[in-house]
């Protein structure tokens, strides 16, 4: 019998997961990897949002088995939102409450433990991008939780600082993916093709890209670009580059329900953020066999070594970007070298086992503790 199942008394521990929307980004892929991959005999998942949003993850949820709640349909909402979980948390009283991002992890923790919550998990996924206020108000409330997770060791060590949080209360589980799905698959035929796939908002700096598309021109090379996704900055993105004169080379194609496809279409892949975690789009491109040129910011060096799976550069820096997207469109051999040693550094670290036994792990470890 394991540490879960003797607090449980036998029955699976009523695991609960609470997202601020049911949009899809990466920590929401996250929360439907976990949970779909928790082990049903000892785990029972159920997904929270705090408003349904756009709802697109519900169809994820639902093809994994997973039962999911929205509280209310939209922002305009959030007053009952809060008060819908503080009676939802009353009435089912699950045996542990994990809470992703701002908002969700705000009004989780101090719900969470006034309803009575045996074990609250908050995660802190993005490394230094969330304003001085709410980096206050994180901290004020990081406390009511038992542990704090984050995916990276660049997350570690800013939000450890950030909350004031002993190492105790604090631990790393990196993202993973199914390298069975999100696997090679040898793409031939011209143009070459460089890919996106990533929500069109201000964090991802989708105009550095496009000022680094516009210098590529002149590489000697034919090739197009293909930016997935959706977001608030998708009009403005389009004017730029249509200002830039990208029209016959950029394509944006919005959200995406097969991103395996999507990633299998393309031959290298660049991200442009200016803010991360440990960005689960390059961990799975890196996965289908993609050469990766992107910014150093948040954990993504945890992912791509400089020169070996990819190249890592400033961010807000078109120029390099340029430049090394550059390198790769003209050497094929280049690209397959680092295809395949991105691979396999996706295979050792960052498997979607090693993410659900960890986090199973700690949950054990949790309601062992609380039992005692």
């Amino acid at each position: 019998m394991t540490h879960g199942e003797t607090v449980t008394r036998g029955r699976a521990a009523r695991i609960v997961f609470l997202l601020p929307t049911f949009d899809v980004g990466g920590a929401e892929r996250v929360v439907v990897r976990t949970a779909r991959g928790l082990d049903r005999s000892r785990f029972q998942p159920h997904v929270l949002g705090l408003v349904r949003g756009g709802g697109r993850l519900l169809s994820e949820l639902e093809a994994a088995d997973v039962p999911a709640t929205s509280l209310v349909a939209s922002s305009a909402e959030r007053l009952q939102a809060v008060w819908r979980l503080w009676r939802w948390l009353r009435r089912e009283q699950p045996d542990v409450l994990l809470t992703y991002m701002f908002h969700a992890n705000l009004v989780g923790r101090v719900l969470g433990r006034a309803a009575g919550v045996k074990v609250i998990i908050s995660s802190e996924r993005v490394v230094a991008w969330e304003s001085p206020a709410r980096v206050r108000v994180n901290r004020l409330t990081a406390r009511l939780a038992d542990v704090v997770t984050t995916n990276s060791e660049a997350g570690m060590a800013y939000w450890q600082s950030a909350l004031k949080l002993p190492s105790s209360r604090m631990r790393l589980i990196y993202n993973g993916v199914d390298t069975e799905v999100f696997s090679p698959r040898p793409r031939s035929g011209a143009p070459l093709v460089i890919g996106n796939l990533s929500r069109l908002h201000v964090a991802h700096d989708h105009g550095t890209l496009l000022r680094a598309l516009a210098g590529l021109r002149s590489a000697g090379v034919d090739w197009t670009c293909v930016v997935a996704g959706d977001g608030p900055e998708r009009e403005a993105l389009a004017r730029q580059a249509a200002a830039l004169r990208l029209g016959d080379r950029v394509r944006f194609i919005g959200h995406v329900t097969d991103p395996v496809g999507f990633l299998h279409g393309l031959d290298i892949y660049v991200q442009p953020s200016i803010s991360a975690g440990l960005p689960n789009a390059v961990l799975e491109a890196m996965a289908c066999g993609l050469p990766c040129v992107a910014t150093d910011v948040g954990g993504t060096a945890e992912l791509v070594l400089d020169g070996r799976t990819g190249y890592l550069v400033a961010a807000r820096d078109p120029a390099t970007i340029a430049a090394r997207l550059g390198q790769l469109l003209a050497d094929p051999g280049l690209r397959t070298r680092m295809a395949a040693a991105g691979r396999a550094r996706v295979e050792q670290m960052f498997s979607l086992t090693a993410m659900v036994r960890a986090t199973e792990s700690l949950l054990d470890e949790l309601l062992s503790r609380k039992s005692g």
